[in-house]
């Protein structure tokens, strides 16, 4: 696919599936619902404090993890869909999409731990900018490969596969380096944008009417964005890795 097309498509994609962008936010106000219920607050930001006791504390984080990998599945299924060039959206499919989720971290960390072995490796031997620049190459040329990693996850749901980096870097090589990095670029830079849009005008409707119900409502559309902007760039990605896939 072409540039224009896959950006086109992509935007449109989220609001074409409404019901599944809705369902993807139910599922994040659920995560803060339980944080206030079991007393886990803190826990997006890194620093859980039980507030009611550490029983219903690790039940909370529980729940919570497991919703986490479950938005994290159901967005690798997004990937997988755009991959396979359909229109729709995914279901909940608790099981798979909760290891799937799993399986989403650990290809992250992989891919990540590499980048930073090789630039303490760099740091040692050269002591000087070079390594700072050669790290840096590097830590980009993995991030690329990690997002062809994530592909690779949602077209197979292996994790094996996902994890062959060399594999990775050749799926890389045969969509074509320029191409991934020119539509990411683009694709990203268009997102914010649309972003930054919407999220100006809410902020002229809060800053006009300041009441509770109006921040309420601010605070929704917030969430809207935040899940049409993770729609639209996983979509994205599946549809740039469907021409090899």
């Amino acid at each position: 696919m072409e540039l224009g097309e896959i950006i086109t498509d992509a935007i449109k994609y989220p609001t074409s599936n409404i019901k599944a962008l809705l369902l993807y936010i139910v599922l994040g106000f659920v995560i803060g619902i339980i944080e206030v219920l079991t007393g886990t607050t803190g826990m997006t930001s890194g620093t859980v404090k039980f507030q009611s006791g550490p029983i219903l504390g690790i039940i909370g984080i529980i729940l919570v993890l497991c919703i986490s990998f479950l938005m994290l599945g159901f967005s690798t299924d997004v990937i997988k869909f755009s991959i396979e060039r359909r229109a729709d959206a995914p279901e909940i499919d608790f099981a798979r999409q909760i290891m799937n989720g799993i399986k989403y971290i650990i290809v992250c960390v992989v891919y990540m731990i590499v980048p930073i072995i090789v630039m303490v490796v760099l740091g040692v031997i050269f002591q000087s900018w070079l390594a700072t620049i050669l790290g840096l190459i590097i830590a980009i040329i993995f991030a690329f490969a990690l997002a062809i990693g994530i592909c690779r996850l949602a077209k197979t749901d292996s994790l094996g596969h996902a994890l062959d980096i060399g594999g990775a870097i050749e799926d890389l090589q045969a969509i074509g380096i320029g191409k991934v990095i020119i539509t990411m670029v683009v694709a990203t830079v268009v997102g914010f944008v649309i972003i930054f849009v919407l999220s100006f005008i809410l902020g002229l409707i809060l800053s006009i009417a300041s009441s509770a119900v109006i921040a309420v409502v601010v605070a929704i559309f917030a969430s809207m964005f935040d899940a049409w902007l993770l729609f639209y760039e996983n979509r994205v990605m599946g549809l740039l890795y469907s021409d090899i896939a």
